[in-house]
């Protein structure tokens, strides 16, 4: 995402921050991105001239079986859904659903064990 000081966002960056988030500052984020030499799949946050990779994590979660599929449930196991231990980086959909499916079989047969 990028990170400029534009119309829209007056009044929401303290006034010596002004100048350092001009649009400018963006610019060689998104010509490299539309360059040839740009890499897939990348989200490229940038703003007052720092530029940084942002990735999308997922954590290992729980497992909840159909008679426990309730939000009180959730809430209750929340501190492991959110544990960063083993998070993982997703490259897109279909390697979030395959790791869903991992996991749902790994789960299952633990729990019947």
């Amino acid at each position: 995402g990028a990170c400029a000081a534009t119309r829209m966002t007056q009044g929401l960056f303290p006034e010596d921050s002004i100048e350092l988030l001009q649009p400018e500052a963006v610019t060689p984020g998104v010509l490299f991105l539309a360059s040839e030499k740009a890499p897939s799949r990348v989200i490229l946050c940038a703003g007052g001239g720092v530029f940084a990779r942002a990735t999308i994590t997922e954590t290992e979660g729980v497992f909840l079986p159909p008679e426990a599929l309730t939000p009180d449930a959730v809430a209750a196991h929340f501190d492991t859904i959110a544990d960063p231990a083993g998070q993982r980086d997703v490259r897109d959909a279909y390697d979030q659903s395959l790791a869903y499916s991992d996991r749902v079989n790994r789960f299952r047969m633990e729990a019947a064990a």
